[in-house]
Order: C-alpha cells, then sequence, then structure tokens
C-alpha cells in the first residue's frame, strides 16, 4: 500500500495530510514524528520500536499518542484507504470524485479592468438553470 499521508511544517506548524480522506490535521511534534515512522494497516497494539524511535518523548506520551493514532485510523480520517482504487481496472476514466457547478456567470463587482469583462465573461450575465443542475447532479449520482 502506498503512503496515504503527506506532513509538512508551515509557518511553525506541524501539518498532516490524509489523501484520501482530505482530512487536514495541525498536530503536536511527537503525532508529526509518529505519523512518519507508521504505514498501514495499523494494529490495535502500539509497535514496540517506536518507544526507541522516538526516545526523545516520554513512553507514556508516544503511547497515548498513538492511541490517538489508531482511533482516527479507525475513524478513517488517517491513514485511509483509497475508495476510488477498486474502480481503477474497471473505469476507462478516472472515477469523478466531486463537481463543482458554476451557477453564476456573473460578478456585481463590475471591474473595469477585470479578465471577465467587468464580471459577464464577454458572453453577458447568464444563470444556471434548475434543469441543467439536476442533470449535473443526476451524472453524478449515475
Amino acid at each position: 500500500m502506498t503512503n496515504t499521508i503527506h506532513r509538512f511544517i508551515q509557518n511553525g506548524e506541524y501539518i498532516v495530510v490524509d489523501v484520501n480522506s482530505g482530512g487536514v490535521h495541525v498536530v503536536d511534534k511527537l503525532v508529526y514524528d509518529m505519523a512518519g515512522l507508521l504505514e498501514p494497516p495499523l494494529s490495535e497494539e502500539m509497535p514496540e520500536r517506536l518507544i526507541a524511535e522516538l526516545k526523545d518523548f516520554p513512553e507514556d506520551e508516544v503511547r497515548e499518542c498513538y492511541g490517538e493514532i489508531y482511533e482516527l485510523y479507525k475513524d478513517k480520517v488517517l491513514f485511509s484507504e483509497d475508495e476510488y482504487r477498486k474502480y481503477a481496472d474497471i473505469a476507462v476514466k478516472a472515477p469523478i470524485k466531486a463537481m463543482c457547478l458554476h451557477v453564476s456567470h456573473d460578478c456585481n463587482l463590475r471591474c473595469k479592468y477585470c479578465f471577465a469583462s467587468t464580471g459577464d465573461f464577454g458572453t453577458g450575465r447568464k444563470i444556471m438553470t434548475p434543469e441543467t443542475g439536476r442533470k449535473a447532479i443526476d451524472f453524478l449520482i449515475e
């Protein structure tokens, strides 16, 4: 299984992102370091190697931290599985995971310098019809 998380530090904050669930977690240094040492599937019992690998932290905190990470794993918001992998072999195209509907082709600011030609994008001000919206939602569901 490929790693499903990305870790990074931004403005002194430790951040762990779960790619598959979309979960973004602002964490402390212990969670950040531990997440970099783990690979799914996780088990309820903490791997004892973590005590030595995280020797700068008290053992009881390491154990508590693993328990919290394991709860996030069980809740499928950290080290989650790719729900769309099962479709990879049968889909000609990538499955649609999300849809953004552009329901209003208009902007009320009317800035003269705007690339969108004062908000009508050069084609006139338009609003999506309910029929088009329903068709889009039906397509997504199908």
